[in-house]
This record gives structure tokens, C-alpha cells and sequence, in this order.
């Protein structure tokens, strides 16, 4: 498997290079540079986590980032961004424990958040076909602000949704091939290696599809064959981690045989939006004004056969791994509120609803803690099956913005204890009431 996709990959390369170097390059690369700083803060006003009760819990998180963006020639770009972090553990355990001390300071991170190619057939602005290779942002929902683009936010097995305030996309990194006609048709084809969770580097074969046939629907679908191609069968599928029948990878089918829980499956998605404008009068509302959305997705296609006899079952109904999320973005941009105020009030106010009927906490900590694909199940801990969020973004001009949310979410603050156990992973707005706030300003250059 491995010899396949390295096959791809040294092909992928060469394509790259063979572009490059028969095109006509620019006499001189002058890179465009931009870059933002940004900091934001919140609280948990009721929550619970590992420490125990989150109410009143205080978090902060400051970013700087730079980019270079090179005209090679009129085709083919190359783009390169850094980001800095500087973060806070949420849950602090102190003491003489020296994995834990990390807890009690403030830690700074350097990240690659663009390292990529782009190669564009056609007029450059308006290509029929895009070549991408590296690591890149991906978005495939516009409309999301917090909740939803769940094809590649989210684990199969376990379900897993994963939020982060104000980056409603993901970082992949592989190849991505885009095919464009006029305004009507857009379709992605990605192989992406898994750079964020365990199993590392497995690979994934994704389809993505958006069609807008008339000005006020857009629909898109996709299906993502996550960890089709793993890189080490062992971890993705681990065999026997424990004994049969226990709290552990294997399982007794109905039939009687022996299977495992694996990490690999199929997701799929299906989105709708809706803008209701073209049926207006023009020049009272803003672009993102009424706009209604939605996404559903299956995060896993297959139900385990599982004897519950003589096993515990996990994965055995299709409906507790369909999250669904609904979003509204009230009107207060357009010119006619702008005229009546007198001054431009927001640039946007969404809100988003999720309902997601999983039995168990929104987590990935036995991932991490026991090297298998099974949900954190502990007794009485339990998810609250709806979720909301409200998102506010205010710009003056290109250069400076604020952000408000305020949500009952998928909230997984970061710790950087090394003590098993200590890192939690888990959703800490699980039960209903529970709801936190964050504030952020950025400036952009």
C-alpha cells in the first residue's frame, strides 16, 4: 500500500515540475506579502472538564501569522505562511509532577499553515482546472461559521466533531485536483494524508460537488473514504488490544466470528443554501443577508455486526452518527438598515443549531489514551443533543476586525499536561445550559 501511494505522490511531483519549468516564468518573482495579528479571549460560563466544574473558566489565545504569495508565472503560484501561537493550558495542575509543569506556563508554537502549489489551466482568474499540492486550508462550505463542514472536521470511528473559534475550515496536506464550469459546477478530488490525529499519515480519497443551478440554491454533496490507504494497518485497525469481548477493539459478530473496530470508514455530507434576496428588492440587503443553510453528514456508513450477548456494541445505528446543523444570517448589513442608523452596524450575525443524537461524550480520549477506535463511554457522562451558536463580525475596512461568539458548541480546549489522564480531549459544554463566550481582535495587513 505504502509503494502505491508513494507512486502517486513521485507522480504528483514530477507533473508539478514538468508545468513549472515548461511555462514561461516571470523575469522577475516579486512575492505579494500579508500577514494579521490577532488575540482573542473568553470564558466557560458553565461547563465541565477534567478539573472538574468550568464555571467562570477563563481562556486566551493570541496568533501572528505571515504569508508569501509568488507569481511564478501567470500560471503557476507558489505559497508559503507561517503562524505563530501563543497559548494557555486550560486545566492547570500544579505540583512536583514535572509533566504537568507545562500547565502553569504560558507555551508558544510556530505552525506551517500554508506550504502549497497551485497550478491553473485557463484564464488564471477564472481557471476550468486547478492543480494543488502541499499543505493548505480547505473550505467547502461558505456559509459555516462555527458548526457544520463536517467532512474533514471530525473523526469516523469514534464520532467526533471538532470546533475552533473562528477557523471553520481545515488544514489538509496531500493533493487536490479542481474542476470548474462557469458558475454553475464545481467539483474537488483530494488525497490527503492525516496530519492532525491518530493514526498519523493514514491516507484518504475525498469527492466534493457544488452546483448552483439557479441564483438563490446552492447544493453540494461529498464523500470522504477516510483512511482508505493506511500507512500502518496495525494502529488503524488494531488486532487484540485487549481480550475478546471486553472493553476493547474486538467484538463477536451474530455469526459468531471474530472482528475488530477500525479507525477507517466512509463519511459522507449533503449541504443546502438557500437565499431568498433574488425574490427582493434590490439595494436593501447586504451579500450574506438571509442567507439559510444547512449540512448533514454520516460520519461512518458501516453499523457493526455485533452480538450483543456476548460483546459490547459500539456503531450499531446509523442515526446517532448524523449530525445536522441549520444556520440564519440575520440582516443587519444592508444599506437600507445602514441609512437608517447611520452607520454600519455589523458585517455579519449568524446563527447556527446542530442536532446530533450521539450516546456518548463528544471525545476522542480513548483514541489517545488507548490506541483504539472506540467512544469515550463512562458512566454517567453523557452529550447534550443540541447545540447552538451565535457568530458577530464587524470590519473597518481591510485592516482591522471584531469578532463575537457566543455558543454551547463542540469546545475542546487545548491542555499541555503530559500525565495520562490530565489531557481530557472531550467536550466540556456537554449538558444542556452549558454555554461559553470569546472576543477577538485582529488586524490584518
Amino acid at each position: 500500500m505504502e509503494e502505491r501511494i508513494s507512486k502517486v505522490l513521485i507522480i504528483w511531483i514530477l507533473l508539478f515540475a514538468k508545468i513549472a519549468l515548461c511555462s514561461d516564468t516571470t523575469s522577475h518573482i516579486k512575492p505579494i506579502f500579508s500577514g494579521y495579528a490577532s488575540f482573542q479571549a473568553g470564558e466557560v460560563e458553565k461547563g465541565y472538564g477534567i478539573v472538574g466544574n468550568l464555571d467562570h473558566y477563563w481562556l486566551e489565545q493570541g496568533y501572528a501569522g505571515l504569508m508569501a504569495d509568488a507569481a511564478i508565472n501567470d500560471h503557476f503560484r507558489v505559497i508559503a505562511a507561517l503562524e505563530g501561537e501563543l497559548n494557555f493550558s486550560f486545566s492547570v495542575a500544579a505540583g512536583t509532577v514535572d509533566m504537568n509543569r507545562p500547565t502553569m506556563f504560558p507555551q508558544t508554537g510556530l505552525n506551517i499553515k500554508h506550504a502549497e502549489g497551485i497550478y491553473s489551466f485557463g484564464d488564471p482568474e477564472q481557471p476550468f482546472l486547478q492543480l494543488e499540492g502541499g499543505l493548505f486550508p480547505f473550505k467547502y462550505n461558505p456559509d459555516a461559521r462555527n458548526l457544520g463542514e463536517y467532512l474533514f472536521r471530525s473523526f469516523t470511528y469514534p464520532q467526533c466533531l471538532l470546533n475552533v473559534f473562528d477557523r471553520p475550515y481545515a488544514d489538509l496536506a496531500g493533493l487536490r485536483i479542481g474542476n470548474q464550469i462557469g458558475t454553475i459546477f464545481h467539483e474537488d478530488l483530494l488525497l490527503t494524508s492525516e496530519i492532525h490525529n491518530y493514526p498519523l499519515m493514514d491516507f484518504s480519497l475525498s469527492y466534493i460537488a457544488t452546483l448552483n443551478i439557479v441564483k438563490f440554491l446552492e447544493v453540494g454533496a461529498g464523500i470522504d473514504f477516510d483512511r482508505l490507504f493506511p500507512v500502518h494497518g496495525n494502529e488503524t485497525t488494531p488486532k487484540g488490544y485487549n481480550s475478546p469481548g471486553t472493553f476493547d477493539d474486538e467484538y463477536y459478530t451474530v455469526s459468531g466470528d471474530s472482528g475488530y473496530y477500525s479507525f477507517s470508514g466512509t463519511k459522507v455530507m449533503g449541504r443546502l443554501s438557500f437565499d431568498p434576496k433574488v425574490f427582493l428588492p434590490e439595494g436593501v440587503f447586504s451579500k450574506e443577508d438571509l442567507k439559510i443553510y444547512s449540512e448533514l453528514s454520516i460520519l461512518g456508513l458501516k453499523n457493526y455486526d455485533v452480538d450483543t450477548s456476548r460483546s459490547r456494541a459500539y456503531y450499531t445505528n446509523l442515526s446517532q452518527r448524523m449530525p445536522i446543523m441549520v444556520g440564519f444570517n440575520f440582516p443587519v448589513c444592508g444599506p437600507a438598515l445602514k441609512n437608517a442608523l447611520g452607520f454600519k452596524l455589523l458585517d455579519l450575525l449568524a446563527m447556527e443549531l446542530e442536532y446530533w443524537q450521539n450516546p456518548y461524550p463528544n471525545s476522542y480520549r480513548a483514541t489517545y489514551d488507548d490506541y483504539v477506535p472506540l467512544p469515550y463511554a463512562t458512566a454517567g457522562v453523557t452529550n447534550d443533543n443540541l447545540k447552538w451558536s451565535f457568530y458577530a463580525k464587524r470590519d473597518w475596512g481591510n485592516n482591522f476586525s471584531a469578532i463575537v461568539q457566543v455558543a454551547h458548541d463542540h469546545l475542546i480546549p487545548e491542555s499541555f499536561s503530559y500525565v495520562q489522564g490530565n489531557s481530557d480531549r472531550t467536550d466540556v459544554l456537554l449538558s444542556h445550559g452549558d454555554w461559553w463566550w470569546v472576543a477577538k481582535t485582529q488586524f490584518n495587513f
